[in-house]
């Protein structure tokens, strides 16, 4: 799987990135024992992503859980304005 540039990240896969291990996807995924489509669909705002795994994140991602929280909800922000965008094509 190839990286996507920081910039075109989703707030919640830059969490995961600037980490100080800057885990990928794949390891990150491992670590939290949940499928790498789940976190796939948590970082682009399609799933909403449970307590327990916002708590694995901040845990493994070294950061706060407000500011994993805060990650999702600008996440799913995007992907609603998406959604909507491409419905309005």
């Amino acid at each position: 799987m190839s990286r996507k540039k920081f910039k075109d990240m989703t707030p919640l896969a830059q969490k995961r990135t600037l980490n100080r291990r800057d885990f990928t996807m794949k390891e990150a995924a491992e670590k939290m024992e949940i499928d790498i489509k789940t976190l796939w669909r948590y970082e682009n705002g399609i799933s909403d992503v449970p307590a327990k795994i916002i708590e694995k994140m901040s845990f493994f991602y070294g950061i706060s859980r407000e500011v994993i929280l805060q990650a999702v909800l600008e996440t799913s922000k995007i992907y609603e304005k998406e959604k909507t965008q491409k419905r309005g094509r």
